[in-house]
């Protein structure tokens, strides 16, 4: 029994999709039945390099328009796509019986996953770790409207029961979610998958979504956290392909780093990330005034 697998990228997390990825395959690749790879304004070098990685299983879809179903909620995607393209990528990839699994491109897969081709899910529509701020919860779950106690998952790493979701009509349900009320959405899709379940997902033990709070990672704490895991997820603006990392994990993400194209290329300095991180944000607020006023900003 195998699944699919889907990412979403642009070309400035090129390098660490591209590493997962690998790691993907180094681990699982038997379990592996397709690979799609949706790229916000990916190049073609950037393209012919995810699929050289397995050409008989990656399908790299570059994308320059919105896919129509999310033209509406643009508002809040223009800076965001490859977050928002969880929403609808699943009914852009074939669907069968095979469960999906989508992956963020700041993960790294350093055990055999194949054991979720086999996961039951009942008639869940996720499987999915819970996230690791439960002392957020009840505020999360207070602005979602939701009831306290409801279980709260992480996005990073959700395996879907695809078929299920396409047949329901879940993304735009999701879409739809999404255009009711933007503002309270304050984790993007994440909070949209969890408000669409309210507590209803089959959960996945901690190794496959091995995560906690920058805070807690930036000086190199948590590596009990990490030891031994399935899936480790980068999570926080200090990724594993800055000089400065501390990341109890980071040599984990580098020995996969090391087996690819990236092998050798200099690590980001920590002043570019800090111009990359405000020029972004500075850019994404630009866009959404642009937007609530009709006029599009690429």
């Amino acid at each position: 029994m195998k699944f699919k697998v889907f990412c979403a990228t642009d070309e400035n997390y090129v390098e660490m999709t591209h590493v997962m990825l690998h790691s993907l395959l180094a681990n699982s690749r038997p379990a592996v039945s397709r690979i799609d790879l949706f790229g916000w304004h990916l190049s073609e070098g950037s393209a012919r390099a995810f699929e050289a990685l397995a050409p008989d299983l990656v399908h790299v879809h570059r994308l320059n328009d919105l896919p129509a179903v999310l033209e509406p909620i643009r508002f809040r995607i223009v800076d965001m796509v490859p977050t928002w393209l969880r929403l609808v990528a699943p009914d852009m990839i074939p669907a069968d019986e095979e469960k999906l699994l989508y992956i963020d491109c700041d993960c790294i897969i350093d055990r055999d996953i194949g054991e979720l081709a086999a996961l039951d899910m009942d008639d869940d529509l996720f499987a999915a770790v819970a996230d690791f701020a439960e002392a957020k919860h009840p505020a999360w779950l207070q602005r979602l409207g939701l009831p306290q106690g409801t279980p709260y998952f992480n996005a990073g790493v959700m395996l879907f029961n695809h078929r299920l979701y396409v047949d329901g009509g879940w993304s735009r349900k999701a879409v739809a979610l999404t255009l009711a009320d933007p503002d309270r959405l304050k984790l993007h899709d994440q909070d949209v998958f969890n408000t669409l379940v309210t507590g209803d997902w089959t959960r996945l033990p901690p190794s496959f979504n091995a995560h906690a709070s920058s805070a807690k990672t930036k000086h190199g704490d948590g590596a009990e956290l990490f030891a031994g895991a399935h899936i480790i997820h980068y999570v926080g603006k200090r990724k594993p392909t800055d000089e400065d990392c501390l990341h109890a994990a980071r040599d984990v993400y580098r020995r996969y780093r090391a087996e690819t194209v990236h092998a050798g290329r200099p690590l980001r300095k920590a002043w570019k990330r800090e111009v990359f991180n405000h020029l972004r944000i500075a850019l994404g607020k630009l866009k959404r005034f642009a937007a609530r006023r009709g006029l599009r900003v690429t």
